[in-house]
């Protein structure tokens, strides 16, 4: 056996004893006081999105999320369209951002009042179909490259999503983003 001639046998052995146990540890009184130092800076209008991908980072999602929803966040926003349904499964409330839409999940979006990030002209016409074809309407948030080239609405396209916005006076804008644009560059900072 060619993996015994190697010894291959030794190495999955000696990689399957690493093992590294890392245990995330939220302090919620330190979480809620970072939560009013950001508070304290901005505008009172101003909103804060809390993102609890990916189950809070491995903590719990509905432990983070009704907690957040009693110290009031604005928002909540997760990666994926199954974990928003989770959490409105789990009785959670708040508005909530999905980063990574998938348009096949679009009608059960807007029938669980979750809102996708638009981040192209094309997702955006897929979007306003389902909202067409459904008695449900929730908020979108739109994502525009500014640099650093992980998707987003170009330069070029504001003028086409201007027109299409001022046509469709019934998709609500919760938010603009944008990643960055030069995150690795200190001269930018």
């Amino acid at each position: 056996n060619a993996a015994r001639k190697f010894r291959l046998d030794m190495v999955c052995e000696s990689l399957e004893l690493v093992t590294h146990l890392t245990e995330p540890e939220i302090h919620l009184d330190a979480l809620r006081h970072n939560l009013e130092i950001f508070r304290n800076k901005l505008s009172k209008d101003t909103q804060l999105i809390a993102v609890i991908k990916a189950a809070a980072y491995g903590i719990g999602s509905q432990e983070i999320a009704r907690f957040l929803e009693r110290v009031n966040i604005d928002r909540l926003a997760v990666a994926y369209t199954d974990e928003g349904v989770e959490l409105r499964n789990l009785g959670v409330d708040s508005p909530i951002l999905v980063l990574n839409p998938d348009p096949s999940t679009f009608e059960l979006m807007l029938s669980e009042g979750l809102e996708p990030e638009i981040y192209s002209l094309t997702r955006l016409q897929q979007w306003i179909s389902a909202q067409d074809n459904s008695p449900y309407q929730s908020a979108i948030h739109l994502k525009l490259e500014t640099g650093m080239h992980r998707l987003g609405i170009e330069e070029e396209q504001i003028e086409e999503l201007c027109d299409i916005l001022s046509r469709r006076p019934d998709i609500q804008v919760a938010s603009v983003m944008t990643h960055l644009a030069a995150s690795e560059d200190p001269d930018q900072d």
